[in-house]
């Protein structure tokens, strides 16, 4: 018998949805999966990809929704966020361009820790913006995308889960 599951959903984007869905996608999960960790870097990258769709979306366009979706198997999760975003924006751009760089290592590992080493050369009371989010949801396992078609960001995470 084969397995497969789905949260798909329309979201506002507002900061305080962030820490709700995280908690949310993780309980679901939990009720899915038995290892508790695992549903909880699930729920993180959730939560990560919700907070750059905030970061970097347009909400002055109502009619378009953020939308959610944690859908899989008992072997492979697929995360996925979608949201509005401006023409032309250089924040969107720099998604685009972070999520190329991660794939430009031999490994999600090694782009995690040229980061964190390119993080701790800056100078104190340097830049704030440490671009580390997609960087530590690659880490984590994912093999990640991202792409922009007709004004819509689209960021999607795959995971390989361990089977009970």
């Amino acid at each position: 018998m084969s397995f497969h599951f789905a949260i798909d959903m329309p979201i506002r984007g507002r900061w305080e949805n962030v820490q709700l869905l995280r908690t949310s996608v993780e309980s679901c999960l939990n009720a899915v999966f038995q290892d508790v960790g695992e549903c909880r870097v699930l729920a993180t990258v959730a939560g990560e990809l919700l907070e750059n769709a905030i970061k970097y979306g347009d909400r002055t366009k109502q009619e378009e929704n953020y939308r959610m979706r944690v859908a899989g198997d008992l072997n492979r999760i697929t995360v996925s966020v979608s949201n509005p975003v401006v023409d032309n924006d250089p924040g969107v751009a720099e998604v685009l361009k972070t999520v190329e760089w991660i794939k430009s290592f031999p490994s999600a590992a090694e782009a995690y820790r040229a980061r964190l080493f390119e993080i701790s050369q800056r100078p104190r009371g340097g830049a704030p913006v440490s671009k580390l989010g997609l960087v530590r949801i690659a880490y984590e396992g994912g093999e990640i995308s991202a792409s922009v078609t007709h004004g819509i960001l689209n960021i999607t995470v795959e995971l390989a889960i361990a089977t009970p």
